[in-house]
């Protein structure tokens, strides 16, 4: 069994101090050996940069961990940040694949 640290799942915004980007560096510096299962890419986070634009990755979710199963992957825990729709289907299907789970307190409210 390979031990694949936490595992981080949210989306990427490519402009904004939020998601991915800031997940990673501090998982990293707290020695927790952080894995990424990217949701999505956005061109910015949702709050106040107008219509940003939106790329589903939970296709590539499902292969990604096929693959990680294939080898044998496992995670000592699970950080859930901003999922979108398909994503967090994709996370109640397969839960099974998460030990300990933080899940990010940031919803969407309209």
């Amino acid at each position: 069994m390979i031990d694949g640290g936490v595992l981080i799942s949210q989306d990427l915004s490519c402009m904004g101090q939020v998601s991915l980007s800031v997940a990673l560096p501090i998982l990293g510096a707290c020695g927790l050996k952080p894995t990424v299962l990217p949701t999505a890419i956005l061109s910015t986070h949702t709050g106040g940069f107008g219509n940003n634009t939106y790329l589903d990755l939970s296709h590539e979710m499902t292969q990604i961990t096929k693959h990680w199963q294939e080898l044998d992957i496992s995670f000592k825990a699970a950080y859930l940040g901003y999922l979108g729709e398909n994503a967090l289907d994709f996370w109640l299907q397969n839960k099974e694949l998460l030990s300990q789970k933080i899940i990010s307190p940031i919803v969407k409210s309209n």
